[in-house]
């Protein structure tokens, strides 16, 4: 792991352990390929002082390449079965936090709230 993240290889593999596959039903596609990853957090242009939101995390593997990136990532996963995934791989103070919202939910996890590191 590069960071102290997890690469997509170990994210696939913690998908397998934990009997977790994606559900077309919800759109769900997972990303592991490395070289995409790679383009799509640089497309970003992301640096140290910004938080990015990333909606549908699933697998965690973009969530990985943009918490390499950026000052932190608020991941928002509206499934439920990848909870438990991004909280064992994603733990506090890694840079990354996850949380499934229920319905209509208008509540952020507190540290969201905080403007990014070096800004007025």
């Amino acid at each position: 792991m590069i960071h102290d993240l997890p690469t997509p290889g170990f994210l696939q593999l913690q998908l397998r352990l934990k009997g977790v596959w994606q559900k077309r039903a919800l759109g769900q596609h997972f990303l592991f390929d490395e070289a995409l990853l790679a383009r799509i957090a640089g497309a970003a242009g992301l640096d140290s002082g910004a938080l990015a939101v990333e909606v549908g995390p699933g697998a965690g593997t973009l969530t990985a390449a943009l918490a390499a990136r950026a000052g932190g990532v608020l991941a928002v996963e509206f499934d439920e079965r990848l909870r438990a995934l991004h909280e064992d791989v994603f733990a506090r103070g890694r840079r990354s936090s996850s949380f499934t919202p229920t319905p209509c939910a208008r509540t952020w996890p507190a540290w969201a709230e905080r403007p990014p590191r070096g800004s007025a």
